[in-house]
């Protein structure tokens, strides 16, 4: 999955991947693939941005995504 950039004066240090309400992962950049997903299912996705001085964004909207039967 992939997002549009978080702008902050003191720069971003990770995004922090929420998936069904709990951190499965952080990124330093904009993109995240996700593994280990049963298949036929439906997941939700929020991101939030953590700045370099420690400040956490809100979450982002949520995002609902439905894998194929192969988990992918």
């Amino acid at each position: 999955m992939s997002w549009s950039p978080v702008v902050y004066d003191g720069g971003i240090k990770e995004y922090q991947i929420i998936r069904n309400g709990k951190q499965v992962g952080t990124s330093v950049t904009t993109t995240y693939k996700d593994t280990g997903l049963t298949g036929d299912t439906t997941y939700s996705y929020q991101i939030k941005a953590v700045a370099n001085n420690g400040l956490i964004s809100s979450l982002s909207a949520e995002l609902s995504v439905k894998t194929n039967a192969s988990g992918s």
